[in-house]
């Protein structure tokens, strides 16, 4: 399972349309939730990397605050995509949770991409 999280054309409805038109999910529901379920999770490794190459880059205490923010960042993720299955206990509310989840993974990894672009090369300053 190939997710080129980098790769331009790698959006939302073609990470989407590959779980739909696999072949394992033809059962649907549960199924193509679980796909989009492992995509996430390829997609949280790549957020990972990201992270951790952003934090050679700065300081302790910066450091500190990345990752602060980034558990703060998986805490409203978790929470946020998590209501419609609260809600409503059924395979539907499933996928959407994990669309929820890949919407908001797919931006947060734009944004660490867009973060780490704009570093100076230089190591930053430490209060």
């Amino acid at each position: 399972m190939s997710l080129q999280a980098d790769h331009p054309s790698m959006d939302y409805q073609s990470i989407v349309d590959g779980c739909l038109r696999n072949p394992a999910n033809r059962i649907g529901g549960a199924a193509i939730g679980g796909c989009l379920q492992k995509k996430v999770s390829k997609l949280q490794s790549h957020i990972d990397t990201k992270l951790n190459e952003i934090a050679t880059r700065v300081c302790p205490a910066h450091q500190e605050r990345l990752y602060q923010t980034q558990q703060q960042w998986l805490d409203y993720q978790q929470n946020f995509c998590q209501l419609l299955p609260s809600m409503h206990d059924n395979n539907a509310m499933y996928i959407n949770s994990q669309s929820c989840a890949l919407r908001l993974s797919l931006a947060r990894h734009g944004d660490l991409n867009y973060f780490k672009n704009n570093l100076s090369d230089q190591a930053s300053a430490c209060p």
